[in-house]
């Protein structure tokens, strides 16, 4: 009997922890995609300097929760994002507001991805 109580505390605790996890990195995907659209729109009236004051915030956000989303995450789909992020800081250095948004808009789905992809669904169990 206390074999089985047990166990089922452990899977209830695994539930949680999914949870709190898929909760944690979709919060911060969404405050990440807020702090793009910000810089994007600052860009957009070439507000450069509030623009690459937007990006250099964002940077130093998922900075913060970069080794949390190594352990959680791909590693690949990690980098992929900072490199599209590295992209974006560069062309806002370099004015360059196409550029920005096209690599402001990569970005983006890259944030729904990885926040899609901690999301509790069978397909993502299974």
């Amino acid at each position: 009997m206390k074999m089985k109580l047990l166990s089922a505390g452990v899977i209830l605790l695994l539930i949680l922890a999914g949870f709190g996890n898929s909760i944690y990195v979709t919060a911060r995907c969404e405050g990440w995609e807020r702090q793009l659209t910000a810089a994007e729109n600052a860009a957009v009236e070439e507000d450069w300097e509030t623009a690459t004051i937007q990006l250099d915030a964002l940077h130093r956000s998922w900075d913060k929760a970069e080794d949390y989303l190594h352990i959680v995450l791909h590693h690949e789909e990690v980098e992929d994002a900072l490199v599209l992020m590295q992209q974006c800081r560069l062309f806002a250095a370099l004015q360059d507001g196409d550029a920005l948004l096209a690599a402001g808009e990569q970005l983006r789905c890259q944030y729904r991805h990885l926040a899609e992809t901690e999301e509790l669904h069978l397909k993502n169990i299974l």
